[in-house]
């Protein structure tokens, strides 16, 4: 697993389509439906492949596909409700963090 710390208005999201179109096995999840639709207007190639956290989750269960998530706090968020105050990962899992700041 990567992780990429940046600003918004960053480049996040470009660079995470950008991931996509690398490999058909890949998909991209989003925390917002509208924002999945302006990028499949903006991406449509891929749009197949860009999808809302929840309609992911509820219909999807190909295990041999790459997952990217943007914004994964706000996925974190809806997922659970409520503000997550802190986050604990597994090393292993995490191949590199990048964190940029402006």
């Amino acid at each position: 697993m990567e992780i990429n710390i940046s600003p918004r208005r960053s480049g996040k999201t470009t660079r995470l389509i950008n991931w996509l179109t690398e490999n058909v096995n890949r998909v991209c999840v989003f925390s917002s439906r509208e924002e999945v639709f302006n990028l499949q207007e903006l991406y449509p190639k891929v749009a197949d492949r860009l999808f809302y956290w929840e309609d992911y989750r509820s219909k999807h269960v190909n295990t041999n596909v790459e997952i990217g998530i943007d914004n994964a706090d706000c996925v974190l968020r809806e997922l659970f409700g409520k503000n997550i105050i802190k986050i604990e990962l597994n090393q292993e899992l995490i191949k590199s963090v990048r964190c940029e700041n402006k």
